[in-house]
């Protein structure tokens, strides 16, 4: 979709310019200059900076997300299996150090 693709050159602009300049010296008319979108564009969008960066954040946690694969094959923990856990470690680090 042409607003995706509008987006994440956006984002690359930006993330390209991160290399060799700080965040709070970004202006949006240069990432629109760069990336060859007109600032109307860019407001369109994104409400300014600080949504870009949000909006990236926020793409890369999904993507992050879905690379750890379907949440309903994780298993929770339940709370006995956790207090189990806690007197195992308890146990261990207690007998450490009666050795010692």
């Amino acid at each position: 979709m042409l607003r995706d693709r509008t987006k994440r050159l956006l984002a690359v602009t930006l993330q390209e310019m991160l290399e060799d300049t700080s965040f709070e010296k970004v202006r949006v008319t240069e990432i629109c200059r760069r990336s060859g979108v007109q600032n109307q564009v860019f407001y369109y969008h994104f409400c300014d900076k600080y949504d870009l960066a949000a909006w990236i954040f926020e793409c890369d946690f999904h993507e992050s997300f879905d690379a750890l694969g379907d949440p309903q094959s994780f298993r929770q923990v339940t709370a006995e299996e956790h207090l189990i856990s806690d007197r195992k470690s308890t146990r261990l680090n207690s007998s450490h150090m009666l050795e010692s």
